[in-house]
C-alpha cells in the first residue's frame, strides 16, 4: 500500500536497454508477476514513468509489467532534440514490443500509455 505523500519505487526484477531503430538506448524495467498477463506502460511528454508509480504499482500483484520512459526522459540519456517527434516515438514503441517478444517470448500485450506515448 502506498502511503499518501510518500512512496518509493522498488528495484525492478530486470532492467535492460532496447536499441531503437536509430540506435538510441531505451531502458526497460520489469516489475510484477512474470506469470501474469503482460502490460507495457509509458508516460506523457515531460514526465517519467516513475511519476506514475502510484498508478502502475496497483498492477504488480497480477501482471507482468514492463515500464519505460520516452527517449530523452527519465532513465534514458538525453538525445538529439531533432529525434523528439511522434513518428520516432511510434518507431520506438515498435522496437520495445519486438524486443520484449524476443527476450521473453511472444505473448499478447496490453498497452497503457499516457498522452504522447
Amino acid at each position: 500500500m502506498i502511503s499518501p505523500g510518500r512512496w518509493e519505487i522498488p528495484e525492478p526484477a530486470a532492467a535492460f536497454d532496447v536499441r531503437a531503430g536509430d540506435g538510441f538506448p531505451i531502458t526497460i524495467r520489469r516489475h510484477g508477476n512474470p506469470d501474469g498477463p503482460r502490460i507495457v506502460l509509458s508516460h506523457g511528454n515531460g514526465f517519467s514513468i516513475d511519476a506514475y508509480y502510484p498508478f502502475w504499482s496497483r498492477f504488480t500483484g497480477r501482471f507482468d509489467l514492463f515500464i519505460y520512459d520516452l527517449r530523452s526522459h527519465g532513465w534514458n540519456p538525453v538525445g538529439d532534440r531533432r529525434t523528439h517527434h511522434v513518428p520516432m516515438f511510434v518507431s520506438d514503441n515498435a522496437s520495445v514490443t519486438r524486443d520484449l517478444d524476443m527476450r521473453y517470448g511472444a505473448k499478447p500485450k496490453i498497452g497503457l500509455f499516457h498522452s504522447l506515448s
